[in-house]
């Protein structure tokens, strides 16, 4: 239901693929409910997962959404139970609040902030400090105008930056925002839309590796504090 509209409409889908449209009551929002998925093609069901590694996909992707859109309330229930519950942003404190939980404390405490411009293009988000270290290169999360991306040219820059820095085996997080000129990105490149292709990928590349070098210290993290580095589980 969205906030011009008297009432709400339910969307759906039938057999065959069709559609079937009704007026509903529902509050300001938008309600997604999966179910019966496989029904009429039960042979994909056999390349599925265990239902708990299918459900840690969702909920990621879930996440990922969540701090691509900040302004949004989002809840996730899994057969009915309350799993992820997350107010809007409307100020920094709502954001750093949204970020902990799903980052973890130990990484807001422990980030570093960073909101830079060169050439046209604007750099903003959270970097781990060298306190924080992961062994799991999971938690590179990367946004390029507010779309999800696993780009491989952004991911080797974060590493360089880091590969002196960090205890052998161990990796950083980071929660990072790049705003450039949508003719200088190409989002068609890849089936899922995770991978982008650059029109200057050198700029990008040395973009990301300067300024994350200038936010970092110089030293590598002290071995005597090795034992007290921690990731939040999730």
């Amino acid at each position: 239901k969205p906030e011009e509209q008297d009432h709400a409409m339910m969307v759906q889908t039938l057999d065959q693929g069709k559609l079937k449209y009704s007026p509903c009551a529902r509050s300001l929002g938008t309600t997604v409910d999966v179910c019966d998925i496989f029904y009429n093609a039960p042979v994909r069901k056999r390349f599925l997962k265990s239902e708990s590694l299918e459900f840690q996909a969702i909920e990621q992707v879930v996440k990922r959404f969540a701090l691509s859109a900040p302004h949004i309330a989002i809840s996730l229930y899994h057969n009915e139970k309350l799993i992820v519950s997350l107010p809007p942003v409307i100020n920094s404190q709502t954001q750093l609040k949204r970020l902990g939980k799903l980052f973890g404390a130990t990484f807001v405490k422990e980030s570093l902030y960073i909101d830079v411009e060169r050439a046209g293009m604007r750099l903003q988000g959270w970097i781990s400090g060298l306190n924080f270290q992961r062994s799991q290169n999971d938690r590179l999360w990367v946004y390029i105008n507010k779309r999800m991306v696993k780009d491989k040219l952004i991911h080797h820059a974060i590493k360089q930056v880091y590969e002196n820095r960090l205890h052998p085996g161990r990796f950083p997080a980071c929660l990072l925002y790049l705003q450039i000129d949508s003719a200088e990105v190409d989002v068609n490149v890849h089936p899922t839309k995770h991978e982008v292709r650059f029109q200057h990928p050198r700029l990008i590349h040395d973009f990301f590796t300067s300024e994350l070098s200038a936010a970092l210290p110089i030293e590598p993290a002290p071995v005597e504090k090795a034992a007290a580095i921690l990731s939040e589980p999730m």
